[in-house]
């Protein structure tokens, strides 16, 4: 996980994301956008991940390219635990 960590924090420096809470999303290792509070996971492939500040992630997962992701997960930290969904994020039902 300290890879995507890295790939968001080095981003977040290079454009002026520093201290501006939020989420970078990356997809294969790649900053796609940054978002104040993540929105549902159907906006997102599977596969997304988004990454905060404080080195927590969440990864998108379920449905496929066409319809989106069905939920974040939580994903290992940059200290390898697993955490709580992020600010603004929301599980689907069903």
């Amino acid at each position: 996980m300290s890879i995507e960590f890295d790939i968001a924090h080095r981003w977040r420096e290079l454009e002026g994301y520093t201290g501006k809470g939020g989420v970078c999303i990356l997809y294969d290792d790649v900053v796609t956008s940054w978002v104040a509070m993540l929105p549902p996971a159907n906006q997102f492939v599977p596969g997304c991940l988004a990454v905060d500040e404080e080195g927590r992630a969440w990864r998108a997962t379920g449905g496929n390219e066409n319809d989106g992701a069905v939920e974040w997960v939580s994903y290992a930290s940059k200290w390898g635990q697993t955490n709580t969904m992020p600010p603004g994020a929301r599980r689907r039902k069903g």
